[in-house]
């Protein structure tokens, strides 16, 4: 199964989804064979939105930009549901 038939998973946060713009330019490299990034284009409930520039101290995290960019949209969105993609990496 590809992983973009679980699109629809992501309805259960809400009626509309927004993919920070970062985030859309990510996933938009892939180019039109990959099926996220054609979902991204023809799924009217993904909203594409610009994000306000990320502070340095976000930019401090190391993050990239498009797990910086969901949490400053969510920041700036207070009772946003931020979903990231990436899993936390701890060194012992």
């Amino acid at each position: 199964m590809d992983l973009a038939d679980l699109l629809t998973f992501l309805q259960l946060a809400g009626p509309e989804i927004v993919v920070p713009s970062p985030v859309a330019d990510e996933i938009r490299q892939e180019g039109l064979q990959d099926a996220a990034a054609r979902a991204l284009e023809t799924t009217p409930w993904l909203k594409v939105v610009d994000v306000p520039p990320v502070p340095a101290v976000v930019q401090a995290w190391d993050l990239g930009a498009g797990e910086a960019s969901v949490l400053i949209w969510a920041h700036a969105h207070p009772g946003t549901l931020a979903i990231v993609d990436d899993l936390a990496t701890c060194c012992s």
